[in-house]
């Protein structure tokens, strides 16, 4: 059975340099990225949860883009949400990560920036957090090996104005993402499979191999919390949700099985939960190649 909850896809044609420059409708925000990407819509959205809280806080009017362009992941969201929102994800994003943060505020015109800095073993990775007074923006760049200069330009070409009456200070013209190509992603139920799939996870099925070291394995550079909606607190409604999701080598997820849900909402919490992972793809002699990997996200009532 193939569900569709409204997120999409786009393909944005080759620029001449291999980068274009796209806009919010509204001109309050523009970055250049490569013209490989794939861009995603979604008018309803989700719910995020402040931590250490019950405060609540819809985000609607998602749009988000991905890509993973010579060796670099390049995301930018931006959604429609009250500040509050943004201080949820962020907190979700930093608490608790260790002393491998390094945590600044960076000003863009009258803006200030929340930068966070993680260096991994597997993984170099600046992502940042803003507000104005109508969206929320949070922009990520990662690599393997330290900072790129694609994650550079990623993130210094980033314009955000308050006034948006006159043309980019850059210059630059700019695609608005109402002109951006959108395709639906699939979402397929696949409930028989869960068994199958638990099975292939428990080690006493799985004979270890050595490791291969022309492969490369995906890198998890962020992956967003599934916040409890109000349904499924009243309801006491706790357990996992258990889906499969392609990987790309573009660095976007373009397919979820679901194989095991909860209901009163949940499992849509859980698909924009994983639709917003970040993560470098895994490489085979050094080409990032598609991989299909199953992920638990757990539910459970205090």
């Amino acid at each position: 059975m193939m569900v569709a909850l409204g997120v999409q896809i786009s393909f944005a044609q080759t620029a001449p340099d291999g980068w274009m420059r796209v806009q919010s409708d509204d001109g309050e925000f523009s970055v250049e990225v490569p013209a490989s990407h794939k861009f995603f819509s979604n008018a309803d959205g989700f719910w995020v949860s402040a931590g250490g809280s019950s405060d609540d806080f819809q985000i609607r009017n998602m749009y988000m883009l991905n890509t993973f362009f010579q060796g670099s992941l390049l995301s930018f969201e931006m959604y429609d949400a009250k500040k509050g929102a943004l201080d949820a994800l962020y907190h979700d994003d930093t608490y608790d990560k260790g002393d491998n943060q390094i945590k600044t505020t960076i000003k863009k015109g009258t803006y200030s920036i929340k930068q966070v800095v993680t260096k991994g073993a597997k993984s170099y990775v600046i992502r940042q957090y803003f507000a104005s007074k109508n969206h929320i923006y949070i922009l990520t760049a990662a690599a393997r090996n330290g900072e790129t200069t694609e994650m550079r330009r990623f993130l210094d070409s980033l314009e955000v104005r308050e006034d948006t009456s006159t043309g980019s200070p850059s210059g630059q013209s700019s695609t608005p993402f109402s002109k951006l190509h959108v395709e639906d992603i699939p979402i397929e139920m696949r409930l028989e499979d869960a068994k199958a799939a638990a099975d292939k996870k428990d080690p006493k099925n799985t004979t270890p191999r050595a490791p291969d070291p022309t492969v490369d394995s995906v890198v998890i550079v962020a992956k967003a919390k599934a916040a409890y909606v109000n349904a499924a607190r009243e309801n006491r409604d706790a357990g996992i949700i258990m889906m499969k999701m392609t990987f790309t080598e573009n660095g976007n997820i373009s397919k979820i099985q679901v194989l095991k849900t909860l209901p009163d909402g949940l499992l849509r919490q859980t698909v924009f939960a994983a639709l917003r992972i970040k993560f470098l793809p895994k490489q085979k002699d050094g080409k990032p190649v598609t991989v299909a990997l199953t992920f638990e996200y757990g539910f459970h009532i205090g």
